[in-house]
């Protein structure tokens, strides 16, 4: 229906012009870098990433709770749709698949989206441990106050 602007199998479910304001922008998301290419803007409507994938408008959201992520995205003016659902949190295979499958689809060369990711996705989370022991050597050292 996203792509279709309210229909469903030609009939209205959702007025057209609801739909297109959800892809108007609100506010500018900043500073806003693409890992793999560079933007020429990055922008949040109402519950979408706004942004420009190989000069086209894409629109997306990624989303997840624990032990679930899910991605989607949309092109409109290439009538293309992509959601990947996963049921794991751990990896960014999500956007590894929608990066492979986005660039197949517009016949770019291809990348190695799930390497670079699974690095950063690595390096986050070696950061994240290194900031938890911190904390928790600093609760220790610090005993609790006496309570008399």
């Amino acid at each position: 229906m996203q792509l279709d602007t309210g229909k469903l199998e030609g009939a209205e479910i959702f007025k057209k012009q609801s739909i297109l304001r959800t892809w108007r922008a609100e506010t500018i998301v900043s500073p806003f870098q693409h890992r793999f290419l560079p933007t020429n803007f990055g922008l949040y409507g109402l519950g979408w990433f706004i942004s420009d994938y190989a000069g086209k408008q894409l629109i997306e959201h990624d989303g997840g709770v624990d032990g679930f992520t899910t991605t989607v995205c949309f092109m409109p003016s290439e009538r293309l749709a992509i959601i990947v659902l996963t049921n794991t949190d751990v990896n960014a295979l999500f956007a590894s698949l929608k990066w492979r499958i986005l660039d197949a689809y517009l016949q770019r060369p291809v990348k190695e989206y799930s390497r670079a990711l699974h690095e950063n996705t690595t390096a986050e989370h070696a950061e994240e441990l290194k900031k938890r022991q911190a904390f928790l050597k600093k609760v220790a050292e610090n005993p609790a106050p006496a309570l008399s």
